[in-house]
């Protein structure tokens, strides 16, 4: 770490999470029939990026069971 703690400077921090337009890039190089979110802020962010793909975004309810087409 970088910077000087005592003196309240904390340095650096790096987060682990991949942007949005990473995610769609990596999501149409898998090119899944089915994507559903998780542990995300915007769901919907991928319902309107890939609409019109052939990837059905299934949006998980709270208690709700996600059944898949075979």
């Amino acid at each position: 770490m970088l910077g000087d703690p005592a003196g309240g400077d904390m340095g650096l921090h790096s987060l682990g999470h991949a942007s949005g337009p990473d995610l769609l890039e990596i999501i149409r190089n898998i090119a899944p029939r089915f994507l559903t979110t998780v542990h995300t802020e915007e769901p919907q962010y991928f319902v309107g990026s890939l609409r019109g793909e052939e990837i059905t975004v299934i949006l998980p309810e709270y208690g709700q069971e996600i059944a898949l087409p075979a």
